[in-house]
């Protein structure tokens, strides 16, 4: 999931931000976004509305065209 994240990171810079976590290292970010979000081991993308609510959140592999789908939900 990682490069399709990347490609949609350059894809959209300027428009959206993009925070990747790493769950193993457990740094006190990635601890938190497990608190917050309810996230396990299995890569999940949380999207993230101008108001800070969950806009959806999606588990497992996703193809880019949901990537998009929900950027532009998020960004139009």
């Amino acid at each position: 999931m990682k490069p399709l994240v990347e490609q949609a990171k350059n894809e959209y810079a300027g428009k959206i931000t993009f925070e990747v976590y790493d769950l193993g290292n457990q740094d006190q970010d990635s601890v938190n976004v497990v608190d917050q979000y309810g996230v396990g081991p299995i890569p999940t993308l949380i999207f993230i509305d101008k108001d800070g609510l969950i806009a959806n959140k999606v588990v497992g592999e996703v193809p880019k065209d949901v990537i998009d789908k929900n950027v532009k939900n998020i960004i139009e």
